[in-house]
């Protein structure tokens, strides 16, 4: 596996890793890179230029970015939910709720978004009575 930084999966500037064990079994899920400082100066520096792009976006498109995220944890559910399981050793129970919150939060986040400014949204067509 590689490290996500400014959209390009890469290493870490060392090239140290460890590897990510299933607490209960001790089976190996991955090889990760072991991010070091100057790794985290460069997310860091990528998250600043992601703070000002997405600040230049109108609400609604802010919002349907983090709606689409809210959807694909939810169409993903189930992997990620495995994934949680084995690498961090909890319950499934627990990461479940989780796992449900964070998509939760997502979909609350993407509705605030759109009332975090003064912009106008979309119009929306009122829907008739059936």
């Amino acid at each position: 596996m590689k490290m996500l930084l400014g959209g390009q999966r890469v290493d870490s500037t060392s090239g140290r890793t460890y590897e990510i064990r299933n607490p209960a079994t001790a089976e190996l899920i991955d090889t990760v890179p072991q991010a070091g400082p100057e790794d985290v100066a460069l997310a860091l520096a990528f998250a600043r230029k992601g703070k000002v792009t997405m600040a230049a976006l109108p609400a609604h498109r802010r919002s349907e970015i983090l709606k689409r995220t809210a959807e694909l944890i939810q169409q993903n559910f189930d992997c990620l939910l495995s994934l949680l399981v084995s690498e961090n050793g909890k319950t499934l129970r627990q990461c479940r709720a989780e796992l449900t919150t964070t998509q939760r939060l997502f979909v609350d986040f993407a509705e605030e978004a759109k009332r975090m400014t003064l912009q106008k949204q979309p119009p929306v067509k009122p829907r008739r009575a059936k």
